[in-house]
């Protein structure tokens, strides 16, 4: 499954989309309306370091006192705060837009929206996917799933970052919910 933007009047619409196999080719079938699209200014290019404060090294000692999701929350914090949005409480808040981290929601007032953030898709698929990852099977696969599920919520993670959080994640079991 994939999210396919459709335009319509000058608009933009987030659709998750399926292919499905037919006797002449491939076919997308929408699976679910997501919400209108939306895309924030990129007001800083601040890295994950500067973000967290100190140098890599002591950001890395914090890190794996950590839980998973307070990593996590961190790098949707690290990203959410380079487009503007100023953190109240469990939410994120731009204007009328909220990410709200308690019930994993993305929202413009009382609407579902997709923020375009880094080329992919915030919005509440992508933040539950993303908070309610399970890690079954094997480390290459889960490995595999867990940077697939960060990407598509539009958040890069650093490389020795990811480390933390998968060993978090795979190793120690520990899960972004709990």
């Amino acid at each position: 499954m994939f999210i396919r933007v459709k335009r319509i009047k000058d608009k933009s619409y987030a659709y998750l989309v399926r292919n499905r196999w037919t006797k002449r080719g491939s076919r997308q079938k929408v699976g679910r309306y997501l919400g209108r699209v939306y895309v924030p200014a990129k007001i800083a290019e601040n890295g994950y370091y500067g973000h967290v404060g100190d140098d890599p090294g002591s950001v890395s000692r914090r890190i794996n006192r950590m839980s998973a999701r307070e990593i996590a929350e961190s790098l949707l914090g690290w990203v959410l705060s380079s487009h503007g949005f100023l953190q109240q409480g469990a939410a994120w808040k731009l204007d009328d837009y909220t990410v709200d981290l308690r019930s994993l929601r993305v929202m413009k007032g009382d609407k579902a929206v997709a923020l375009n953030i880094n080329n992919d898709f915030l919005c509440t698929h992508t933040l539950r996917s993303l908070m309610r990852f399970k890690s079954d099977g094997d480390g290459e696969v889960v490995g595999l799933a867990l940077a697939k599920a960060f990407i598509s919520a539009g958040i890069p993670v650093p490389g020795e970052v990811f480390v933390h959080v998968f060993n978090k994640v795979y190793k120690d079991g520990q899960s972004f919910m709990g």
